[in-house]
């Protein structure tokens, strides 16, 4: 969990956050269990989370796991979000 080195945060752009991580000298390593957060913005929550998974491939470090589910909970919930004035402009 700690000392990983971790390759491709920088190409990972904007969509990387950085959470249990050191760097040094411009090398990356992991410092805990959640590395980074990842964050995408689309038209669709579809496109969004094509940005989440493409921003996810680009970074690499030994036993890396993340989940497969990211956004699937707001693709249920985006009716009643809609109702109550939030993501008008969204879509599923």
């Amino acid at each position: 969990v700690e000392s990983n080195p971790i390759r491709g945060i920088d190409e990972a752009g904007a969509a990387a956050h950085l959470v249990s991580v050191m760097c040094q000298k411009g090398k990356y390593e992991t410092t805990g269990e959640m590395v980074a957060v990842m964050t995408g913005i689309g038209k669709t929550i579809e496109k969004a989370r094509a940005k989440v998974y493409s921003a996810v491939e680009k970074i690499r470090f030994p036993n890396r796991m993340y989940r497969s589910d990211i956004g699937c909970k707001v693709i249920d919930a985006l009716p009643r979000m809609h109702q109550f004035g939030y993501l008008k402009d969204m879509l599923a």
